[in-house]
């Protein structure tokens, strides 16, 4: 839960750069909406109740396997993507415990994207 205040109070600083936000989570969707309004998140929520982009991602706790284990611990991974869906940076902590700090995830947002326009001309 605190990663979601932090990214209510630099929702702002992140849309600016141009970045859309999405959070990702096993829970299904309508818990999804009631925690995105309770949070007042203006961002997308996307339901992945069998957890197969949180295994494909690598961010479920090891060795444990949503569908046949019916829960388990998603680590709380950033990802940012470029509009041809290329992974310009990847925040995969190795505890459940850690989060990313907002300055950084903004700092990541500026240096992948800098790149990314420059290499682009």
């Amino acid at each position: 839960m605190v990663e979601l205040d932090q990214l209510q109070k630099y929702y702002s600083e992140i849309v600016s750069r141009g970045v859309e936000v999405c959070a990702i989570s096993v829970d299904p969707p309508e818990v999804n909406s009631a925690l995105r309004k309770r949070l007042d998140l203006p961002c997308r929520f996307l339901s992945d109740p069998a957890g197969v982009l949180a295994d494909r991602l690598g961010v479920m706790t090891p060795g444990y396997n949503l569908a046949r284990d019916g829960g388990g611990v998603l680590y709380p991974a950033h990802f940012l993507v470029d509009l041809d869906g290329r992974v310009r940076w990847v925040y995969r902590p190795e505890s459940w415990r850690t989060r990313a700090r907002p300055q950084g995830v903004l700092r990541a947002i500026d240096e992948s994207f800098q790149r990314s326009v420059a290499s682009s001309r």
